[in-house]
């Protein structure tokens, strides 16, 4: 190989912009939770104000399960979009007008209330299956966002803070409506407000919101646009020593122990990596049914499904030990912001202290949140093999209960960013649309099937069943193989860089 190098081109940067794509990025994720959650915030005032078209909790429901399994499919559509256009714009566009148009059909029966409103369900149900297109392509692509945008140094934090920022959503949701609306009359100030505040997010996002960085923020994202090269080998030295070695690696990239022993040799020569192309739909569907990442997807969406599922059933927790109802929902709102909040700190140790440790830390936060949740098995009534329900095994203060209820609400969101970094790296070099796609999707089948189940049984069991579903997930989580592709292409990066300055400061020193 020569001695110049065409290592890198061009050079990796960091834009300030980056920090408005995130922030205008949360903000309709945001927007996304806060509108999904308008009818079963505040349920006695929706039920109030959509009395003729019979409107009661039964219909809520059916209108959020149809919507949810709707998810399921448009995530493909997404995957599918996102291999067609290669454009974080596009699909962010897509996401925020599919959010306005909701707001916009929900209105209709408050616009024509003596035509419409005794058949509002439908607008309901198209509107809730409107906000979960716009779902599919933002709760999908927190991971691509900080991709595209963020170093590897930042890349984890930004996930973290994108993949939470639906769950602020909702916790702001539950807070504030029924404040706002405490009868009926007042749910058109929350669906004006929504459409408000998403009309503006739109227009933030149209009037600006880049594809990509000019320059791209890591060696990553760069060998996926197909710069990470070394000496620019020509068709017709396709077979020379240095292109086959090239290519030699190409194949050999998702062996993380082979590149880790290049990366750590002796040697002085840069590691020769060939660019990627764009990978097709059918590609990254196929490195989607690696066995290591469809285990991620199992116990991911098998811990996450379920103690969401166990979470909604926070204010009535609270009912059956004899608190106030208001008492449970103001609890339950602190359990989903530090929910949030679990997610952003655990984002930040995986970044500083569990880069390479992945699963240590995912052990313990299941390991942690399996023994808080233990705690409301003898907490909580107990329901006999009669059916004869019985007090709790102990008596416990309401300080103490609460502060359960709040540190399970910090490890139900722990592991949310860790896992979708995990699978963009599993799946590199398939866009993190793709996995993060696959993991919410598996998460949102999970909830739903733990709600059904969740229906058919007492009180009492809902806790245990949850534990033994976390426990089960702790085992899978033991027989994962973390494979960083993603993170040997950074050390690669970094290894080449070195070596490159290294040369050019001794061809300095010689002439």
């Amino acid at each position: 190989m020569s001695d110049d190098y065409i290592l890198f081109q061009p050079a990796l940067r960091q834009y300030k912009r980056r920090f408005y794509c995130l922030a205008a990025f949360c903000i309709n994720s945001f927007m996304r939770c806060f509108e999904l959650a308008l009818l079963n915030s505040a349920p006695n005032s929706t039920f109030q104000y959509y009395k003729l078209a019979g409107i009661d909790m039964e219909k809520i429901n059916l209108i959020l399960s149809i919507g949810a399994l709707s998810y399921e499919l448009f995530v493909f559509l997404m995957m599918y979009l996102d291999t067609r256009w290669n454009n974080l714009r596009y699909l962010t566009l897509l996401s925020s007008f599919a959010l306005l148009l909701s707001c916009i059909i929900r209105m209709f029966p408050t616009w024509f209330p003596n035509i419409l409103m005794p058949h509002a369900f439908p607008f309901l149900l198209v509107g809730s299956i409107l906000n979960q297109l716009g779902s599919s392509f933002s709760y999908s692509t927190s991971s691509l966002i900080s991709a595209k945008w963020f170093n590897s140094q930042e890349r984890s934090i930004a996930t973290g803070i994108s993949s939470q920022s639906g769950t602020i959503g909702i916790g702001f949701a539950f807070l504030l409506i029924p404040f706002i609306a405490p009868q009926g009359k007042y749910i058109p100030i929350i669906l004006y407000i929504d459409l408000g505040l998403q009309f503006l997010c739109t227009i933030a996002i149209l009037l600006y919101f880049p594809a990509n960085p000019p320059i791209p923020p890591s060696y990553s994202e760069q060998y996926r646009r197909g710069n990470f090269i070394s000496d620019a080998p020509s068709p017709q030295d396709s077979h020379s020593p240095e292109n086959q070695q090239g290519n030699y690696y190409h194949q050999q990239i998702n062996n993380s122990e082979q590149i880790a022993q290049q990366i750590t040799s002796p040697i002085t020569q840069p590691i020769p990596i060939q660019p990627k192309p764009i990978l097709s739909m059918k590609q990254s569907l196929k490195l989607l049914l690696c066995p290591d990442f469809i285990n991620l997807c199992l116990f991911s969406g098998l811990q996450a499904g379920c103690t969401q599922a166990w979470a909604d059933n926070i204010t009535y927790f609270y009912t059956t030990v004899g608190y106030q109802q208001n008492i449970g929902g103001i609890f339950s709102c602190m359990n989903i912001f530090t929910s949030a909040i679990g997610g952003f700190v655990s984002s930040v140790l995986y970044e500083k202290k569990f880069k390479k440790h992945e699963k240590l830390l995912l052990f313990l936060i299941f390991i942690l949140g399996i023994i808080f949740q233990a705690f409301f098995i003898f907490a909580l009534p107990i329901v006999s093999i009669h059916s004869q329900t019985r007090d709790p095994l102990i008596k416990i203060p309401l300080w103490l209960f609460s502060t359960m209820i709040i540190l399970i609400g910090f490890l139900q969101g722990a592991p949310f960013g860790v896992i979708f970094e995990i699978g963009a790296e599993q799946t590199f070099p398939a866009s993190e649309a793709f996995s993060g796609g696959a993991l919410t999707a598996g998460i949102n089948f999970f909830y739903f099937a733990t709600l059904l189940v969740f229906a058919t049984v007492p009180l009492g069991y809902r806790t245990i069943i949850t534990v033994g579903i976390v426990a089960i997930s702790t085992v899978m989580l033991m027989f994962l193989r973390v494979n960083r592709k993603r993170q040997n292409i950074e050390d690669i990066g970094e290894r080449n860089s070195l070596i490159k300055s290294d040369k050019e400061g001794y061809n300095e020193t010689i002439n």
